[in-house]
């Protein structure tokens, strides 16, 4: 739906199927290595939970650009402005 939506040039869609993506992925790995998922409605809470127990490089990139991701939400999915590919190129 992402790509369908960056095809149309429907940024706002682009950008809030991307947030869901993230967090969606960030559950799939606390789930796989950890048997846990956040029951928790702050998504920074469930970005912490992913820090403190898997701890590597890679999980080192992966929360930084969550938390890229996450800085958009309330623009993408609550505010009354146009988020565009070019202004807010983080994907």
């Amino acid at each position: 739906m992402m790509q369908f939506a960056q095809e149309l040039e429907q940024w706002n869609a682009v950008g809030l199927n991307a947030v869901h993506c993230a967090i969606s992925a960030n559950d799939a790995l606390l789930v796989y290595h950890l048997g846990i998922r956040s029951v928790s409605d702050d998504h920074l809470e469930t970005i912490q939970l992913l820090q403190s127990n898997i701890q590597t490089d890679e999980s080192r990139g992966a929360v930084s650009h969550l938390r890229r991701i996450l800085s958009q939400k309330n623009l993408v999915e609550y505010e009354d402005r146009e988020f565009t590919f070019y202004s807010n190129y983080f994907f």
